[in-house]
């Protein structure tokens, strides 16, 4: 973290920036972790968007985004109509030689 000097009532103060994770990327770590830990199986479906959103207490266009990230990494798939399902392959095996999921 970077550090800057605060000057108040005559001191200087050093404090440090605070940098806040994104939400979405909040919501791609749970999912992710979920998924390695092997209690999101392959195959299994996510709540629908609105009920998952409200369960998790974030917004819908944060959680689109961190579904967008999650597909993209293959851990979630899009199934028929609009469903989102647990598939793909883990991060740790990228090329799906030790565990196909979908």
């Amino acid at each position: 973290m970077a550090e800057n000097e605060v000057h108040c009532l005559g001191k200087v103060m050093q404090f440090e920036t605070i940098n806040s994770p994104k939400v979405a990327d909040v919501i791609v770590s749970q999912i992710e972790q979920l998924i390695l830990d092997g209690v999101l199986k392959p195959g299994e479906r996510l709540s629908p968007e609105r009920e998952l959103a409200q369960e998790l207490n974030v917004s819908r266009p944060s959680l689109r985004e961190a579904i967008t990230t999650l597909k993209s990494r293959g851990l979630l798939r899009s199934a028929r109509g609009r469903e989102t399902l647990c598939g793909g392959h883990h991060r740790a095996d990228p090329d799906g030689s030790l565990d196909r999921v979908a």
